[in-house]
């Protein structure tokens, strides 16, 4: 039974919310990232390549979201960076959350690493591309902006 509890079913207000910012034939964020993707994937993703999605790659750090919560704030915070800034060119965000927000699985191993980085792409359009935990290790220390996670209840 608790098999049937799928993460979209147990946090169906930001999963429908990113449903509408992000199914629009640009970003790969859920298909690829979000928390209805299973950790075997991106083990396979780390050691052979292949993302979650199907597609044929070279093998890479893989990265999950943990909750539709965290992705959802994450995507939204830089929707609005990108919005205020008004430059209107292709911008990278890359965030650190207060607590972990993801697994990472290490390129060419099964081993994870939980993460609290959030490294969010957006086109010139203002289009979520792709958003995804990532190694702390892998990102400049001077990209970071720190975020606080929201409680559940600030969705609602």
């Amino acid at each position: 039974m608790v098999k049937l509890l799928r993460p979209e079913i147990l946090e169906s207000t930001p999963f429908y919310k990113l449903v509408d910012l992000l199914i629009n034939g640009v970003s790969h964020a859920m298909e690829r990232h979000g928390p209805i993707t299973k950790i075997p994937e991106h083990i396979q993703r780390a050691k052979k390549g292949i993302s979650p999605d199907g597609i044929q790659g070279n093998p890479v750090n893989s990265g999950r979201w943990n909750s539709f919560y965290s992705l959802l704030q994450a995507v939204e915070t830089a929707q609005q960076m990108w919005a205020l800034e008004g430059l209107k060119t292709k911008k990278r965000y890359v965030f650190k959350f207060d607590k972990g927000i993801g697994v990472v699985v290490k390129q060419m191993t099964d081993e994870k690493e939980i993460s609290q980085i959030a490294f969010i792409v957006i086109n010139k359009q203002g289009q979520v591309i792709t958003a995804f935990p990532v190694l702390e290790s892998a990102v400049n220390p001077e990209d970071i902006i720190p975020l606080i996670m929201k409680e559940k209840e600030v969705f609602w």
